[in-house]
């Protein structure tokens, strides 16, 4: 398609912001409208408090892991995350 045929390029996708350096080299004379920011603020005002248990998280895992363990305090400072180890 011609780039004179559209004024602008919409990401639909939730993975398309990862390539956006990409889309500006190959149109660099477009807009491009990255409606990331607006949904994430979205699902951060109506769904987060709701869908995440208001700030509790669970983890469950198939082996114990002091690495996991460690990654999770490391993200989540201020809160005790809740690691469940499964067994078969």
């Amino acid at each position: 398609m011609p780039t004179d045929a559209y004024d602008c390029l919409i990401l639909g996708c939730t993975h398309y912001p990862l390539a956006i350096e990409a889309f500006r080299r190959l149109i660099p004379d477009k807009k491009i409208f990255d409606p990331a920011e607006a949904v994430a603020e979205r699902v951060l005002r109506d769904l987060w408090p709701r869908e995440m248990g208001y700030g509790t998280s669970k983890f469950f895992l198939s082996r114990d892991s002091v690495q996991f363990r460690t990654l999770v305090r490391e993200l989540f400072p201020d809160s005790e995350p809740d690691i469940e180890v499964i067994t078969s």
